[in-house]
């Protein structure tokens, strides 16, 4: 006997997604999120009941490393990704969203600034970059999300060393804090 699941249209919830990043690069020697970036994209949900899901999306996301006035050299790492994170929803009933997975993101550029200007710096950089991502979402209307996301690189996102970024012996890795406004499209299930 064989037994079919229907995917029908109230199973999907389609999201717009804009928001920013709060980033810094781990294994720089400097500490803070302090390099600010925007954060924008769709996504969408399947519900497998009305508590638990399986969401995609697609994102452009700005994210890297800035020195401050108290450290000694000045810098400013700009990276930007495509992000497509895979992540396992949990819906509770007074509208609170918890959440966990993993991204795969594709490096578009790099940037770097020491002082001189930018100039690129996408070669010392792998071309992908594989975090686990862990949220937390409220529902403030049906059809609008407030999410916070932390993603982390499981690996060094560097091949060789990033010109006059000091970098320690295990390499360097995104460290993002994100928190996105998001639009519903539609219900649901």
């Amino acid at each position: 006997m064989q037994i079919y699941h229907s995917a029908t249209a109230q199973n999907f919830k389609g999201k717009i997604i804009l928001g920013i990043n709060g980033s810094q690069v781990d294994g720089d020697k400097l500490g803070g999120y302090d390099k600010p970036g925007m954060l924008f994209g769709a996504g969408t949900e399947y519900l497998l009941n009305e508590k638990v899901g399986l969401q995609s999306e697609i994102l452009f996301s700005q994210k890297g490393s800035k020195s401050t006035e108290k450290d000694p050299d000045y810098f400013i790492l700009r990276i930007n990704y495509l992000e497509i994170p895979l992540l396992l929803n949990y819906h509770t009933s007074n509208g609170i969203l918890l959440q966990a997975g993993i991204s795969f993101d594709y490096l578009i550029s790099a940037k770097l600034d020491d002082g001189a200007g930018f100039a690129d710096r996408k070669e010392p950089l792998k071309s992908f970059d594989f975090c686990y991502n862990i949220g937390f979402g409220y529902d403030v209307t049906e059809n609008i999300n407030l999410n916070i996301r932390f993603t982390y690189s499981i690996l060094p996102i560097n091949i060789t060393a990033v010109n006059n970024l000091p970098a320690n012996r295990f390499g360097l890795f995104n460290n993002t804090l994100s928190f996105t406004f998001r639009y519903l499209l539609n219900k649901g299930a």
